[in-house]
């Protein structure tokens, strides 16, 4: 068994929490007032989130909504690499928790990091999270969507049984096995 499961499970069910007001503070930083790296990124994790992007369907009892708190995270990192420190600090602070990301993902966290880095060209509704950080009003609404997103948003809980961890790490493992990276 993982000596680090239960910790896992401890941080992962605290995400799922807090995602609505990780995922606001996100939305929050999506104005022209912001660099363009953190726009991108920003832009890129609530096109993920309120587009069905999903690694793992939102459906799925208790992890269904960890992918969406994992992309959060690696793109806040993303975005805080390429800013540096000047970074906002709920950028700063969601990017911190990215080294869970990366531990839970192991070597997979290289294709997870590609596979986020890639959603800033990924088109949807004709545009792409750049262009989307570009424009005020583009970006306006997809900060809209989010902050709707985080009204209907319901917690499943995560079961505190270390399947779960196995089940989540499964799905992610299947899904990213088909991203070069």
């Amino acid at each position: 068994m993982d000596p680090n499961a239960s910790r896992r499970l401890e941080v992962f069910s605290l995400w799922l929490k807090t995602l609505p007001s990780d995922v606001r503070a996100m939305a929050a930083l999506l104005t022209p007032r912001e660099p363009e790296p953190v726009r991108v990124y920003v832009a890129s994790a609530l096109t993920y989130l309120t587009r069905n992007l999903d690694l793992i369907p939102d459906g799925i009892e208790g992890i269904g909504y960890l992918d969406d708190a994992f992309v959060i995270r690696t793109a806040s990192a993303l975005a805080v690499e390429q800013f540096g420190v000047g970074s906002p600090s709920a950028l700063r602070r969601l990017a911190q928790d990215n080294d869970v990301v990366k531990a839970f993902l192991g070597p997979e966290y290289a294709r997870f990091r590609t596979y986020v880095t890639g959603l800033r060209d990924y088109v949807s509704k004709g545009r792409t999270a750049v262009q989307v950080a570009a424009n005020e009003e583009l970006s306006k609404g997809i900060a809209a969507e989010a902050v709707e997103w985080c009204g209907e948003y319901k917690e499943s809980p995560l079961k505190k049984d270390p399947a779960e961890l196995e089940r989540l790490g499964n799905f992610l493992r299947s899904k990213l096995s088909l991203v070069r990276g």
